[in-house]
């Protein structure tokens, strides 16, 4: 289980393909964004036009 706090340009251009690379390579894995990694706090996210799975398969196919 991976928990991001953020969801900007910066983790989905850094961090989104590594995280799910990993997930990958352990058998699979929940990504959680809008909650704090160590404290498990909800901190929510500004809402996005498009869906997660649609920004996901864009930076994937787009690093």
């Amino acid at each position: 289980m991976e928990f991001k706090s953020q969801w900007d340009e910066n983790f989905k251009k850094k961090h989104l393909c590594q995280t799910i690379a990993s997930f990958a390579n352990a058998e699979g894995g929940w990504l959680l964004v809008g909650i704090e990694d160590g404290t498990g706090n909800y901190v929510g996210i500004e809402k996005q036009r498009s869906d997660f799975s649609q920004t996901i398969a864009q930076n994937i196919m787009n690093p």
